[in-house]
């Protein structure tokens, strides 16, 4: 219960804007399209504040934009650079922190949290990308 609690305070925390996913070079290119899938803006979207932009480069690779591209587009779209807004949204656990746990152990479990929040978003973009490059 309070693992759900804590995740959806991090969602709305988050305040993005919705944004359509658009695939690139689908219907406007008269030549084979490309079949190499690229992070989309929604893909950058959810993976923010969960996954740094080093890291997102790191693990998608080819796929993505340069880290700093992505710092830029972060900044463009109004959010605070990742290690502030990951530092806030860790600091604002704090507020509904069960006061019979202490401090230590309560880290602990919002940093457990937030790692399987982080793997569960690098997992539904690796699948999105496995369903469109099965699509060529």
């Amino acid at each position: 219960m309070k693992k759900l609690f804590l995740i959806s305070l991090m969602n709305m925390d988050l305040n993005l804007q919705n944004t359509t996913r658009s695939v690139s070079n689908i219907g406007t290119n008269t030549t084979k399209p490309d079949m190499n899938y690229k992070l989309t803006s929604t893909d950058y979207d959810e993976l923010y504040p969960y996954v740094s932009p080093d890291e997102i480069k790191e693990e998608f690779g080819n796929m993505s934009k340069t880290a700093r591209w992505i710092q830029s587009y972060y900044k463009k779209r109004g959010l605070k650079p990742w290690s502030c807004a990951i530092r806030e949204l860790i600091q604002k656990t704090y507020d509904v922190a069960d006061v019979e746990v202490n401090e230590h152990q309560w880290l602990g479990f919002v940093y457990e949290t937030l790692a399987q929040e982080r793997m569960e978003k690098k997992r539904i973009i690796w699948d999105r990308a496995k369903q469109y490059e099965e699509l060529f």
